[in-house]
């Protein structure tokens, strides 16, 4: 998981995929690391958002378990 604005907008340009998942999971503990708080759908989208306008990128991934659907 990328936290930094920084380091998403480089990751951005390496020629590759951006995925983000979990959409719908709306819970800020992170089970895997205490330290990192998980993000929110709408702070996905303004990610997103925020490197398909500051680098034009369009190699964007975005899904969502189906085991969790309900969430949706």
């Amino acid at each position: 998981t990328i936290t930094k604005e920084e380091d998403l907008l480089e990751f951005a340009t390496l020629n590759c995929f951006c995925q983000f998942d979990l959409f719908g999971i709306e819970c800020s503990y992170y089970q895997l690391d205490d330290a990192t708080d998980m993000p929110s759908d709408s702070q996905r989208i303004d990610r997103i958002k925020c490197i398909s306008e500051e680098r034009g990128i369009n190699k964007i991934l975005m899904s969502h378990d189906i085991h969790t659907k309900h969430r949706l």
